[in-house]
C-alpha cells in the first residue's frame, strides 16, 4: 500500500496519526528496526516535518507534537487502543 496524503496539515484541522513501528517504517522509508532503535528522534522529526500529532504505538507510547515536544507514556496500558478509537 502506498501512503499518499495530499495535505498532511489538514488545512488547519488537527491530524493525529497512530502508526505501529511497521507502519512508521513505511512512512519514513526506514526499516522497523531503525524505527525501534531511534523512536524519539524519528517521531519528533516526522511530526515537525509534517506538522501532525503522532502516537507511535508499542508497549510504551511515544506522542510527538508538531512543535517538537515528545511525551513518553511507559505504563503500557492495554486501554490505549480503546482510547484512540474513542477520540477518532
Amino acid at each position: 500500500m502506498r501512503w499518499r496524503v495530499p495535505h498532511w496539515t489538514g488545512d488547519g484541522r488537527l491530524r493525529v496519526l497512530t502508526p505501529h513501528p511497521g507502519e512508521m517504517s513505511r512512512l519514513v522509508k526506514k526499516t522497523a528496526a531503525e524505527v525501534e532503535d531511534d523512536r524519539v528522534a524519528i517521531a519528533r522529526a516526522f511530526a515537525k516535518q509534517k506538522r501532525v500529532h503522532l502516537v507511535l504505538k508499542a508497549i510504551a507510547r511515544w506522542l510527538a507534537f508538531p512543535d517538537g515536544r515528545v511525551w513518553i507514556n511507559s505504563t503500557g496500558s492495554r486501554r490505549w487502543p480503546r482510547a484512540v478509537r474513542a477520540i477518532s
